[in-house]
């Protein structure tokens, strides 16, 4: 099977994002990315519109940095106190993980990834990850 080039209409994960112009195999474009208007052929007359395309997926790429600099700034602010609980001999039943601190800020997993896990008995500081290239640092007490 031969390859064609496609420029896709909207975000793909594992094959680009809108305005890319990505090579698949003609299957693929024929059988689905095109049939269910993700993507449209590579053409002359197509790649002309790749601008007016490039200037959305900008738009889009700026609202989301906005959002993720606003969550950034919450995360920052927020403090945060989370219970483990100790035995008789000062040992740790489990950990607190990426979940529980989910759950302490009540937002979605989707949008938050912890670094790096610890076991958090002491103070320390674990970096963010929001969804896009903002990130935060959450702190332990």
């Amino acid at each position: 099977m031969s390859n064609v080039q496609v420029i896709l209409r909207e975000k793909i994960d594992g094959l680009g994002c809108e305005a890319d112009v990505v090579a698949v195999r003609r299957g693929f474009a024929s059988n689905f990315l095109i049939p269910t208007g993700k993507a449209f052929e590579a053409t002359k007359a197509n790649l002309r519109h790749l601008k007016h395309l490039q200037e959305l997926r900008g738009k889009r790429e700026a609202e989301e940095l906005a959002a993720a600099e606003v969550t950034a700034t919450k995360l920052r602010k927020l403090k945060l106190t989370l219970y483990l609980s100790i035995g008789g001999t000062n040992k740790a039943f489990g950990s607190i993980t990426n979940s529980d601190i989910v759950q302490g800020i009540k937002g979605r997993p989707s949008w938050i990834s912890i670094v790096t896990p610890s076991n958090w008995t002491s103070p320390s500081k674990a970096p963010a990850n929001l969804k896009s290239r903002s990130a935060s640092i959450l702190r332990s007490r």
